[in-house]
């Protein structure tokens, strides 16, 4: 009696489909990183928001404060739209957007609190502050007063 052939192994999956890292010089590197974060054109206000909150998470920020921010920040990108890019932002805007039915009355039509609507308005402020400091716009479009709108 004969053993029964053995079939032919076949290859291992390689790992041809990875992305194959290529070596830069640190100062390329550096570069690259600088261009990407002044790089303001394709910026929208959904980056925007996405940015924002990844940086509250890696600042230490509670859950309950991001979850928080981020039902403010919902508001923003549904009035002012997810896809606008960030450049846009006009003061007029903002402050249409600070007087709006959606930010100051609740659902049922009622006045919101005035710190509620002060939060929605502190939330895209910051959130627009902070993108200036991080280098990814020039001026951020702030209202310096946003209470008297």
């Amino acid at each position: 009696m004969t053993k029964p052939a053995r079939p032919e192994r076949t290859q291992r999956a390689t790992r041809a489909s990875a992305p194959v890292r290529t070596l830069q010089h640190p100062d390329a590197v550096r570069a690259a990183k600088r261009a990407a974060r002044t790089k303001t054109t394709g910026l929208t206000l959904g980056e925007l928001a996405d940015r924002y909150l990844r940086h509250l998470e890696t600042r230490g920020a509670t859950l309950s404060t991001r979850f928080s921010y981020h039902l403010e920040l919902w508001v923003a990108l549904d009035v002012l739209g997810r896809h606008t890019p960030v450049s846009d932002l006009t003061l007029e805007r903002l402050a249409a957007f600070y007087t709006c039915d959606r930010v100051t009355k609740t659902r049922t039509g009622q006045p919101k609190a005035h710190v509620s609507v002060e939060k929605t308005r502190r939330v895209l402020r910051q959130a627009l502050v902070w993108v200036q400091g991080a280098g990814m716009i020039e001026k951020a479009p702030v209202l310096e007063d946003a209470t008297k709108h």
